[in-house]
């Protein structure tokens, strides 16, 4: 067994959490073990609600949530273990299946999501380090190595290292991405196009964002960037405060605990709704944003709504709900959504239970239904804003069932006394008579080897953590 030290800070000040005993080897069949710092014990927070603060130890079947938080996802992993097949194949050994121990240490911890950090010796360095996160003026370059390994992560040596380098090997989520940092040293999130995308990715999670934004949830900063014949989506982190101090981060996944414990993936009283009341410091307010964007989640078809795409940031008094990110318009309406709507699974069921759970979330049916016209009432505007970012209308046919097919419906059930036209006459005219050729014109900006057109978004609020925060598929099995 290898222990790993887990420290964090609480108001700037460093803090050793606790200590985690894991597998060194993938042949050690022992569980991890975990036990608090007697002074964390005092002065801290329970990190993850399965591991209540206590000076006993934890003897435990798998890593804790808490720590796979923090951990690299599919995406990060990819480029660890390519890093480790061409270590070995330049000493003529064999390759590794790297254990969760040595993703975990191996991750960037510049770039690690949240406030947890790692090391193997008290007055030792945090793993792992020397990591130069690049400028966002050098992204292109990043998104051409990030195709490269994604094309062939065996044959990527020199573009693996340059995204290792930069500190991608802590991002989470399954899509390629990098860490940049802006002209202030900010840290941002970048995410790119994948091989085998139908649409625009980066395109339509803009546009998301932008809906959630005007339906009154809080996002992060973000920009569309346009790279040749590419695009970026870059989301400044949520999780590092403007001095660049790392705030406390957990995802839904981690509050809601393993399946086989009862963590029921439903937004209602029964699910998420619970937990969060019985988390949050402020459960009332935190409740009516869950109901908003569980809302927004179905206006726009985000049926990859999972936990690892919601979460709670920690504040000096206790959890809150972090903003929205990750919003991904899903065009196919047969696909289920991860999270539940009191038991409704699908969109054709989603409305019914959206609305049945206001009431067990503190929510009447009077601001129900008002809610629900405003977040209405933002995604009506998914076309203008589609066209703004660039997007072809080819792909706004795509996806217009998805952002109207709940019109009707929605319509039906908001009652005249909270009703507005849903969009002007002169709007929808404006809309009809784009053409593709049409797109709005983003101002340039210089980056290394192209010009960089961006479109952006700001919201003067901390900001986003990186990517969805899975852990590595030898740690756990994906939600």
């Amino acid at each position: 067994m290898a222990e790993i030290i887990i420290s964090t800070e609480i108001e700037g000040e460093p803090l050793d959490v606790g200590y985690l005993s894991v597998a060194s080897s993938p042949n050690d069949e022992h569980g991890p073990r975990f036990h608090y710092d007697i002074d964390f014990v005092r002065r801290g927070y329970a990190i993850d609600p399965a591991l209540p603060l206590d000076t006993s130890p934890y003897e435990l079947r798998r890593l804790p949530l808490a720590v796979v938080d923090a951990m690299p996802d599919a995406w990060g992993e990819l480029l660890l273990q390519a890093a480790e097949r061409y270590d070995a194949r330049d000493n003529g050994r064999d390759a590794r299946q790297l254990t969760a121990a040595a993703c975990l240490v191996a991750a960037s911890d510049a770039t690690r999501q949240g406030a947890l950090r790692f090391r193997t010796e008290p007055e030792g360095p945090f793993l792992a380090g020397e990591v130069t996160i690049p400028s966002i003026i050098r992204l292109d370059g990043l998104r051409k190595a990030a195709e490269e390994v994604e094309t062939n992560p065996d044959a990527s040596q020199q573009a693996a290292q340059r995204l290792l380098e930069s500190g991608a090997s802590a991002l989470g989520g399954a899509r390629p991405k990098a860490a940049v940092i802006d002209d202030h040293g900010d840290l941002w999130l970048a995410k790119f196009s994948r091989l085998g995308d139908r649409h625009d990715v980066p395109l339509w999670e803009m546009v998301a964002l932008d809906i959630a934004e005007n339906a009154g949830l809080v996002v992060p900063e973000r920009r569309l960037l346009t790279l040749g014949d590419h695009r970026a989506l870059v989301v400044r982190r949520f999780d590092r405060t403007e001095e660049g101090r790392r705030r406390g981060y957990a995802s839904l996944r981690t509050l809601m605990g393993p399946r086989e414990l009862g963590g029921l993936r439903d937004y209602s009283d029964r699910g998420i709704g619970g937990r969060l009341r019985r988390q949050s410091i402020r459960a009332q307010e935190d409740l009516q944003r869950l109901w908003r964007q569980a809302a927004l989640n179905l206006l726009i078809n985000n049926t990859d709504n999972h936990l690892g795409n919601h979460g709670l940031l920690r504040e000096a008094q206790g959890w809150i709900l972090a903003p929205v990110f990750d919003l991904d318009p899903n065009p196919d309406r047969r696909t289920d959504f991860a999270i539940h709507y009191n038991g409704a699974a699908n969109r054709s069921t989603g409305l019914r239970g959206l609305l049945s759970m206001a009431t067990g979330l503190g929510i009447d049916d009077d601001r129900a239904l008002g809610i629900l016209d405003e977040v209405h009432q933002a995604v009506a505007e998914w076309d203008t804003l589609a066209h703004e970012h660039g997007a072809m209308n080819d792909e706004v046919s795509l996806f217009a069932d998805t952002f109207t097919g709940l019109d009707e419906e929605v319509r039906r059930v908001v009652s005249p006394a909270h009703s507005a036209p849903v969009r002007s006459k002169a709007r929808d005219s404006k809309a009809r008579e784009r053409s593709p050729g049409d797109q709005a014109q983003p101002r340039s900006v210089e980056t290394a080897g192209h010009p960089a057109r961006f479109h952006t978004r700001t919201l003067n609020q901390d900001q986003q953590p990186g990517g969805s925060p899975h852990c590595a598929p030898t740690v756990t099995p994906r939600e």
